[in-house]
């Protein structure tokens, strides 16, 4: 439920505070806090007051995790997001990328704590992903809490054209062009990477299925289910990553498996050794299509 007011002005600020160093532990925390052991407040530079529409964007989240269409992606390091983000543009803006829903929440721990990042189709803006940012933050009495932090509209209009748009804060009139584009960044980096990361074969992606029995016994007591939810496995990823100089990580074609890392093999001539020249055509190698995602997340 939301918090009172006063008592969620208290929350905030003591959360803006400890956003790194008292992280929600877990993706489990974090999701459980969502369904009802803990509280949401919202960043009040956002001009949400209405509180129907406050409670309008706490129920969309809360009907996606409790619907198990929730993806913890593990620890992300910044630069990760930083890096692919900026690799895996081109193929992003291209359409190459597929949601594995048409709305879902991805979680994830950084070294600025630990966030949520819930994306929908935008209800206004025709084509556009709504980014609802979110921060989980352990409050001294144990109980998890999460802080709706920013929101971003992303739309692709094309090749090198995507328009990002930040929700409008009250101190938006003060804020730099720096300051905008830095704010729409922290929504669109982890979404592009995300996407690619679920696009690569090479990188396992498990179901957490939903504890039956539990769920058998906290329906007696009229407790909420816990939902299953999915977890793309990318430790072996992160540290193949950064255990690499900055120059090699530029150039890597491989991943920290034996195939490759999906990537987007443009069509190119290829130049063979008795003088002939070839048109290689495009294509994807070691990915992850909409056919198998749809396979993988909606179990039949």
């Amino acid at each position: 439920m939301l918090m009172p007011q006063e008592e969620a002005v208290k929350a905030v600020t003591w959360i803006f505070e400890h956003l790194a160093s008292s992280p929600t532990r877990s993706p489990e925390a974090f999701r459980n806090a969502i369904l009802g052991d803990g509280g949401i407040a919202i960043n009040p530079m956002l001009q949400i007051r209405d509180e129907g529409h406050a409670v309008f964007l706490k129920d969309l989240i809360h009907r996606t995790v409790a619907e198990g269409r929730m993806i913890d992606f593990g620890y992300l390091p910044n630069t990760i997001i930083k890096t692919e983000s900026t690799r895996a543009r081109q193929m992003f803006e291209a359409g190459e990328f597929v949601h594995p829903y048409d709305s879902w929440l991805a979680t994830t721990s950084w070294e600025g704590g630990f966030n949520g990042y819930y994306f929908c189709p935008h209800p206004q803006w025709d084509g556009a992903v709504l980014v609802i940012e979110l921060y989980g933050v352990q409050m001294p009495n144990g109980v998890n809490a999460i802080l709706l932090y920013d929101m971003v509209s992303i739309k692709i209009e094309g090749p090198n054209h995507t328009i990002v748009s930040p929700a409008i804060m009250d101190a938006a009139q003060m804020m730099t062009d720096e300051e905008l584009r830095a704010r729409g960044s922290n929504s669109l980096d982890p979404l592009v990477t995300m996407l690619r990361l679920l696009a690569d074969a090479s990188i396992p992606v498990v179901a957490k299925p939903a504890p039956d029995r539990l769920n058998k016994a906290r329906a007696k007591h009229g407790k909420y289910q816990i939902p299953g939810h999915h977890q793309v496995q990318t430790k072996d990823y992160v540290a193949h990553f950064l255990s690499l100089s900055s120059k090699t990580r530029g150039e890597a074609k491989g991943g920290h498996h034996a195939s490759p890392t999906a990537h987007w093999r443009r069509s190119h001539l290829r130049h063979l050794a008795d003088g002939r020249v070839v048109q290689v055509k495009s294509a994807k190698v070691n990915w992850r299509d909409n056919e198998t995602l749809h396979r993988m997340f909606y179990k039949l």
